[in-house]
């Protein structure tokens, strides 16, 4: 009999509340494997508990993973400006993360003979301290006129193919583009009449491709709220 064996039994007998001890190696073979079965039962119970804790805990630190909650951007929330369709809602702010800046001069020139157009300057900035070189982009940008938060007139349809753009570190080139001031439908066409006198809020949005279709992303440029008062 072991040191260790000589151990259990004592326990075995003082769980039993007896004062003496049977050297029976029979007897004592018994008491020692049913104590170790005990000593077994209560170990593995208490792992088991403990696995339980390290799961909860992990769920804690890692929530919603993969779950139903997980948001999903819309097609235009992912930038910073909200532009809708006709009727729909125009607000936000413009990405500041963008190499290139959108602005725009202040107020708004009609275009001789025409009243449902007008023309603003909007500038382009390069931001960064890179040349940002030959960009393929629209004529002039998107401009969708809003009131109270919804867009009202949407931006005209552009005929043309494409030019390249070079801008230097900090360089601004002016634009001189054209809106249109006639109220939009809910098909989104410029057949409604012409918006009434008052205050308005201009958004713009212009998207930058490089020449040679490389992988580096498009940019998208955007600028707003300016507002301007028709009249």
């Amino acid at each position: 009999m072991t040191s260790k064996d000589l151990k259990d039994l004592l326990g075995a007998v003082a769980d039993e509340g007896r004062e003496t001890v049977a050297l029976d190696e029979q007897r004592v073979a018994g008491r020692i494997k049913g104590r170790r079965r005990r000593n077994a039962v209560v170990m593995g119970a208490a792992s088991v508990g403990t696995a339980a804790v390290i799961a909860l805990a992990a769920v804690a630190v890692v929530p919603n993973l993969g779950g139903e909650d997980t948001p999903v951007a819309g097609s235009r929330q992912a930038t910073g400006l909200t532009l809708g369709s006709c009727g729909e809602t125009a607000g936000g702010e413009p990405r500041t993360d963008t190499p290139i800046e959108l602005s725009a001069a202040p107020g708004v020139r009609p275009v001789s003979g025409r009243p449902d157009l007008a023309t603003v300057e909007v500038r382009l900035t390069n931001r960064t301290d890179t040349v940002l070189k030959d960009l393929v982009t629209s004529e002039r940008p998107e401009v969708s006129v809003a009131q109270d938060g919804k867009v009202v007139a949407t931006p005209l349809p552009s005929r043309s193919m494409g030019v390249r753009v070079t801008l230097q570190p900090g360089e601004t080139k002016t634009l001189i583009t054209t809106i249109g001031l006639r109220r939009c439908t809910q098909a989104a066409a410029q057949t409604g009449d012409k918006l009434a006198p008052g205050s308005y809020q201009l958004y713009a949005t212009q998207s930058f491709s490089p020449t040679d279709g490389g992988p580096e992303p498009a940019i998208e440029a955007q600028g707003g709220p300016w507002t301007v008062e028709l009249k």
